[in-house]
């Protein structure tokens, strides 16, 4: 007799949840250990992305993988799969029936649906997940064995996937290949392969061509995404099952068929995404282009994924570029209480992920973005010269109406933002430097780092004016909303430097030390730009 053992309901699966953004292999493979027996996961990614993501899903133990289009497909896509498919089988006289476009499915599990099936109870339970439940069908079962799984369940035997290819290969009406290839569809899943009547195999998450009538079976009952455009090209031939089974048997069935093109960012990604950018992440873009850097480091998790470390609004930033394309990302290897450091190069950059990245400079696509974020600033700076002109009048007539309006609302603005540094900071000055360091309030060790660096900068170059009062050293969390308004005024998302020449408590002029981050894991490099900076800053003061 067997033990009976906790039978899972459809609602385990999705009551547990982890949603990641742009995740490593590494990421995922934490994913699945953290969540319980049952439950789901969320992922956003690129489309360049897909394939390397879909593999660390499959060897993490997720199943029913299905992609989901965000806004058009070429910016990002997400993904669902799940986690619990390693519970014991046990007979209750069920049978599911695929009932898609193609002749036959394969599951993650190894099971081969192409007429009705007895399936396990656990499968049974699987497909009743939202993904399943419009494509297959699952009868009633017998009362009996349904009872039993309560006292002494019975068992069942799932090694049939061998048989029942055989007896696929033996059923399928192949065709002699004469229908032109011409639709170039990306199947979405659950399912891990689609068998079309005539052995075309539909892999989940590749894009490939197959014929016009095909891909509109697979799109009205499948839900098919039709890819267009640019995007055509990335696609490959689907391969026979008549031909790949007797190559190598039912183990074509098993193994993952992966996207072998070559993403060209400059072709196909949409840089309206530039617009929704912070203006700090932008003009990191930009410098990295100017100075021919080939990458740039933040760290921390992003700010989306609520199960992360270091929430940081920078990697949140950068990601969502990741995500349309317009970036790539690698992390580094780091220990297990510190931070994830992620390092960013444009879209097709990185050439290798293994302990040392290589990086290949796309000049073309380095320009198309340079060009786009500056056409953007002159025609802002049109829009706003022309929409200030044309209000010019309704202003001038509209000033004695409001201007009492007007002035009690700027007085409470300039007091919330231009407030007394002195007072607010504690100053030893009416008239200095003022070098602010915002953080986030959960903080990392990256801005742990700069902080120290700071100071041990400031002590070994600057002792004198520390001790004399002309220069000050202040920490000020960003996520609180009394600062706010700073952190609006200086479009920061991240830890930062940012040097304030306090003139009469007021500040009369500023700069944001971006190199800050970069050199945050560099000591000796970073006291020594500190320094320059400074002395710099100092020698413009009025």
């Amino acid at each position: 007799m067997i033990n009976a053992r906790k039978t899972f309901k459809v609602k385990d699966f999705l009551e547990n949840k982890i949603t990641l953004h742009c995740p490593s292999e590494s990421d995922i493979y934490t994913a699945y250990d953290n969540l319980p027996a049952t439950g789901n996961i969320e992922i956003t990614c690129s489309l360049a992305s897909l394939s390397p993501v879909m593999q660390s899903l499959e060897i993490a133990g997720f199943f029913g993988f299905f992609i989901i289009p965000k806004q058009e497909l070429i910016r990002s896509i997400k993904i669902v799969a799940y986690k619990g498919k390693d519970n014991p089988c046990y007979d209750t006289g069920k049978s599911a029936c695929y009932r898609g476009s193609a002749f036959a499915a394969v599951d993650d599990d190894h099971h081969l649906l192409f007429e009705e099936t007895h399936i396990c109870e656990k499968t049974a339970i699987i497909y009743s997940l939202p993904i399943y439940k419009k494509i297959v069908k699952i009868t009633k079962g017998n009362p009996e064995l349904i009872a039993r799984l309560k006292t002494d369940p019975a068992p069942f035997d799932c090694d049939t996937f061998e048989s029942d290819a055989a007896q696929l290969a033996n059923t399928l009406n192949y065709s002699d290949g004469h229908e032109e290839l011409t639709s170039v569809v990306l199947y979405p899943g659950p399912f891990k392969i689609l068998i079309m009547g005539d052995g075309t195999m539909i892999h989940r998450g590749v894009p490939l061509r197959i014929s016009d009538s095909a891909a509109q079976a697979v799109m009205k009952s499948d839900a098919g995404i039709l890819l267009k455009g640019n995007l055509a090209p990335i696609a490959g031939n689907p391969l026979n099952f008549q031909n790949v089974y007797k190559k190598q048997g039912t183990i074509c069935l098993v193994e993952t068929l992966k996207i072998n093109a070559r993403f060209d960012p400059a072709n196909t990604v949409d840089l309206r995404v530039l617009e929704e950018t912070p203006s700090e992440m932008k003009q990191r873009l930009l410098k990295l282009i100017e100075s021919n850097s080939e990458y740039f480091i933040i760290t921390g998790s992003d700010a989306r994924d609520f199960n992360g470390c270091c929430p940081s609004d920078g990697v949140k930033a950068a990601n969502q570029l990741v995500e349309a394309g317009v970036l790539q990302v690698a992390r580094a290897n780091s220990a297990p209480d510190s931070c994830p450091v992620n390092i960013y190069a444009f879209s097709g950059e990185i050439k290798a992920r293994e302990m040392k990245s290589k990086f290949t400079i796309n000049q073309k696509f380095r320009q198309k973005i340079k060009n786009y974020i500056n056409n953007k600033k002159s025609s802002k700076k049109f829009s706003l010269v022309f929409l200030r002109w044309s209000l010019l009048l309704f202003i001038a007539i509209s000033l004695v109406v409001f201007v009492g309006n007007i002035l009690q609302k700027n007085r409470v603005t300039m007091e919330f933002v231009n407030f007394d540094l002195v007072k607010e900071f504690d100053l030893p000055f009416q008239n200095g430097v003022l070098i602010l360091q915002f953080h986030l309030t959960q903080r990392c060790k990256f801005c742990n780092d700069m902080e120290n660096h700071t100071k041990e900068a400031l002590n070994i170059y600057f002792s004198d004016d520390l001790q004399d009062g002309n220069i000050a050293f202040r920490m000020i969390d960003m996520e609180l909303p009394r600062y706010e308004s700073l952190r609006k005024k200086y479009d920061l998302f991240t830890s930062t430097l940012v040097f304030v020449d306090v003139s009469g408590s007021k500040e009369a002029r500023w700069k944001i030390i971006t190199e800050a981050w970069h050199l945050t894991d560099k000591k000796q490099k970073f006291i020594e730009m500190f320094s320059s900076e400074l002395i710099e800053f100092r020698q413009g003061r009025q």
